[in-house]
């Protein structure tokens, strides 16, 4: 479970660094950062929280955001679905 974890941060501070120097406007740049922080939130939340029930649209309520958008940016900014970077831990 740690070399899984260890690999998955390493792919999503990748993915993070290239959204942070894309040649994006300012708006984009922020708006990218701010969605990302919220990922990595997330993310630990998960991680912290293994041991509880929980499912997409508890998760989504719990971040302020539609479930459906969540679930988007989860997987654009990781490269998995919440599903499964859940089961694989």
């Amino acid at each position: 479970m740690e070399i899984f974890t260890a690999n998955f941060l390493f792919f999503f501070k990748k993915k993070l660094y290239k959204a942070k120097s894309s040649n994006k406007d300012e708006i984009d740049h922020k708006e990218s950062i701010e969605y990302n922080e919220k990922i990595t939130k997330l993310i630990k939340y998960i991680n912290d929280n293994l041991n509880q029930k929980f499912n997409l649209e508890t998760l989504a309520k719990k971040f302020y955001l539609d479930k459906y958008y969540l679930s988007h940016l989860f997987k654009e900014n990781t490269g998995f679905s919440i599903l499964q970077y859940i089961n694989y831990h």
